[in-house]
Order: structure tokens, then C-alpha cells, then sequence
């Protein structure tokens, strides 16, 4: 195993300190917005020059629990999903009891109802923008999941057993089908396993199970099922634990014969052994090559306190080496986004106390940081890559990052330039993006 320290590695800013009014690289690249209004919600289309376009009212619709019987309710504001082309948009809403998915056709300026059978929420699109997987809403079992085909009207139930919950949903490439993490809740010991399931739920295959995997210094768990299409295999950890416990994770990955493999022989404790907390935060495969990247967060080290943030390149497995390494005082990583031609990861990190996050983007084929801390404003919560150039991300100078209880601005990125500018400034306080389905890392 190889594990090269990048202490040498050139650090490159490519503008130090922006002023947040200079003008990003103009360009085609749009990102759909939504702000609330006295009336309901608005969806406009917003480009890289900070032009928007209003697209549709959803009037009489609202965010929230419901307060009267006319108006229609959604849960969240985050339930407002795209899908991969643009051309559609998804939400459930409840009214007087009664639930309802609703689809939005940009072409035809049509708005469907279809009625549900129970609380669903959060549409997850699939790739060819033909079919959504609905959740279940419930937060104990029975659970039941769903897919909605646009073509044939149907809804077809996909999960059914009482006893199990189900997350971590994926849609395949090809939009055939799905894989998630099950577990029963009520059998002992609780194991997760991993598993297929076909678009209408007619065939399930169970591919991994937690608990012969994990090792005897790892739970039995399941976490970040990512496919690579160049290898056709899902690349999971096993062993992720939250509230910050301790477990040794692992990497694996499977074929869809259940063939599984160990990627990390050691687990990642053995590369960090005076570290603590060491953790995934999500798998990253290259979507033209057979390389895997993870990035990583750990405290501790040298001196205590420290928060450790890095990108690892899996070349195959046990072969891995350091693409980006930074220690910070009470800043740890929090998300990461791989941009759409695999040569770059954004990184949103967290300074507990001082802002919600800054955004660094990391070149994984030079290992250079080409956006890093003071180019973007602090407060950063979500981004979304248009291309491999451009990226949008949200504001929330409350740290809050939700809209429902603070103000929230979408800004744009050209990562090339390295100029950003406020892309939703005459829309009001209280913007958000919605957000497109992406096949490797869906909403849960």
C-alpha cells in the first residue's frame, strides 16, 4: 500500500480575496431557484450573468404543517425535486388529509396530480427523467416505498415487509432499477444488508450482508452505496456509525451477482491509527475511468482538537494515495461533490462557531486546490455542479442553512476564473435550489 504525504503539495489560489460583486464568467449554465411568495412558491430558472426567469407559480401551495383545509402543504422545501434534464419537476403535498404527488412539465407548462395511498415525500427522479421513487414518510415501520411511472400511470410498491425499513435509495444508470440498504428493526442482532430491486418491484436480490462482512472492531452496518459504471459495481462502507462513535470502517464493493470484494484490507483506523473518528463522508467513483476517490474526515492527531479533512485515491484495492490532506482547528468536512467529468471535488467545510461552511475545490489529476477559503463568501450549505466549469451553491450567513428559519442566496462559481457573484439578488431574502437527482448520491 502506497500512502505519500502531500506536505510538498503547491497549494494554488487562484484569487485570494474576491470582491462578492465581481461578475462571474458569463455563460449558458442555468440552475432552477424557488422563492416563497404571498401566494405560494415561485419557480424561476437563473443563470451564470444573474439573469432570472420566472418559470411557474405554485400558487395555493405552502411549506409546513397544514393551517387550513384549502391550501396544499408540503413538508419541506427540499422536497421540491428536479429531474436530470430540467424539463420536469416533482413534490408531494397533503390537503385535508390527503396526499398527492404533483409533476411539473416545463415544456407544456402542465401541472399533474396523481392521489397517493399514503404519506410519500422527497420524488427522486430516475436518470431518463421517465419514473420517481417516492418514500415513505413515516418514521417507524410498516414502510412502504414506491415508484411512479410517468408512462404507464402505474404505482408500483417495491418494498412491503412490515418489519424492515428501508434508505439510501439509488436509481441504476439505466433507470431499471434501484439498490438501497434494508434492515429489519425488531431481529437480533440488527444487520443491514444490500440490496436490487427492479423498477416495479417484481424482483429483489439481496447483494451484501452487514454482518458477515464487518470485522470484529466494526458494526455491522451500511453506509454511501455508490455505483461506478466504468467497474459495474457498488462501492459501500460498512461500519459507519453516527453521533461519533467509534468503528473501524471499511470499503468494499460488489457486481450485481453479489460478488463482493475488499477495496481496504486494514480498514481506513489502519491508515490513521493516532486519529479517532476517522469517517466517510462519500465515495466519489470517476465516471470515465475505473479510479475510486473517498473523502475523509478525522480528529485528533498531533494535537488534539484538530479537525482532518482529506481526498483518497483508490487505484485498486489497498493501492491508495493522498490527493488532498488539510488540518484545521475546529473545521471539519461536512459534504463533498464531485464535478461532472470526474477532474474535481467540492468540499464544504464546517467551522463550528463561526460559520456554516466555506467551499474549497480540489483538482484530483494536478492535486492542487484551485478554490479555497475567502474566494466564495463563508455560509455555504449546498452546491450543485452545471458543468465541469461552473458551480452553484447556496448561502446562509445564519449558518441555520435552512430557509424555513433563515434567509438563504444562491451564488454562482467559475471555478476557472475564479469569479463568483450573488445569481438571485433581485428575488428577496429566502431562495433555495432545487435539486436534480444525481445516480451516485440521491436525496434520502
Amino acid at each position: 500500500m502506497t500512502r505519500p504525504l502531500i506536505g510538498s503539495l503547491t497549494v494554488v489560489l487562484l484569487c485570494l480575496m474576491l470582491s462578492l460583486s465581481a461578475a462571474a464568467q458569463a455563460s449558458d449554465e442555468t440552475v432552477l431557484v424557488a422563492t416563497p411568495t404571498v401566494d405560494g412558491i415561485d419557480i424561476y430558472s437563473a443563470d451564470s450573468s444573474g439573469e432570472v426567469t420566472l418559470v411557474h407559480s405554485l400558487n395555493g401551495f405552502r411549506v409546513g404543517d397544514p393551517i387550513d383545509q384549502d391550501s396544499w402543504f408540503m413538508s419541506r422545501y427540499t422536497d421540491l425535486t428536479v429531474s436530470l434534464d430540467g424539463s420536469q419537476i416533482a413534490f408531494t403535498a397533503q390537503r385535508d388529509g390527503a396526499w398527492a404527488l404533483f409533476v411539473y412539465t416545463r415544456a407544456t407548462d402542465a401541472l399533474l396530480e396523481i392521489a397517493l395511498p399514503e404519506e410519500l415525500s422527497i420524488p427522486i427522479w430516475s436518470p431518463d427523467g421517465t419514473s420517481m421513487l417516492l418514500t415513505a414518510g413515516a418514521s417507524a415501520p410498516p414502510l412502504s416505498d414506491y415508484v411512479y411511472d410517468l408512462q404507464t400511470q402505474e404505482l408500483n410498491q417495491i418494498t412491503s415487509v412490515p418489519q424492515f425499513r428501508e434508505n439510501s435509495f439509488h436509481w441504476m444508470p439505466d433507470s431499471t432499477g434501484l439498490f438501497y440498504v434494508g434492515y429489519c428493526e425488531t431481529c437480533l442482532p440488527v444487520s443491514q444488508a444490500l440490496y436490487q430491486v427492479s423498477r416495479d418491484g417484481s424482483e429483489t436480490t439481496r447483494l451484501a450482508v452487514a454482518s458477515v462482512l464487518a470485522p470484529s472492531d466494526s458494526v455491522a452496518s451500511i453506509c454511501h452505496p455508490t455505483w461506478s459504471e466504468p467497474n459495474h459495481r457498488i462501492y459501500f462502507v460498512i461500519g459507519c456509525v453516527g453521533g461519533g462513535g467509534q468503528s473501524n470502517e471499511y470499503l468494499y464493493s460488489v457486481d450485481l451477482a453479489g460478488n463482493v470484494r475488499a477495496e481496504l484490507s486494514g480498514g481506513f483506523n489502519s491508515l490513521y491509527s493516532d486519529e479517532y473518528n476517522v469517517r466517510t463522508i462519500n465515495i466519489h467513483p470517476s465516471p470515465f475511468s475505473d479510479q475510486i476517490y473517498i473523502t475523509l474526515a478525522s480528529q485528533g492527531g498531533d494535537s488534539t482538537g484538530l479537525s482532518n479533512r482529506r481526498i483518497l485515491h483508490f487505484q485498486a484495492p489497498d493501492i491508495v494515495n493522498i490527493v488532498y490532506e488539510q488540518t484545521q482547528q475546529d473545521e471539519a468536512i461536512t459534504s463533498s461533490s464531485m464535478s461532472p467529468n470526474g477532474a474535481a471535488i467540492a468540499l464544504v467545510t464546517y467551522g463550528r462557531g463561526t460559520s456554516n461552511g466555506y467551499l474549497e475545490v480540489i483538482d484530483v489529476t494536478t492535486e492542487e486546490r484551485i478554490v479555497g477559503q475567502g474566494t466564495t463568501p463563508s455560509d455555504v450549505c449546498d452546491v450543485f455542479w452545471s458543468d465541469e466549469d461552473t458551480l452553484f451553491y447556496t448561502v446562509d450567513p445564519t449558518g441555520a442553512c435552512d430557509v424555513a428559519r433563515a434567509p438563504q442566496s444562491v451564488w454562482v462559481l467559475d471555478i476557472t476564473s475564479g469569479a463568483t457573484q450573488e445569481v438571485t439578488s433581485e428575488l428577496g431574502a429566502n431562495v433555495w435550489m432545487l435539486r436534480r437527482v444525481v445516480v451516485t448520491a440521491p436525496l434520502n
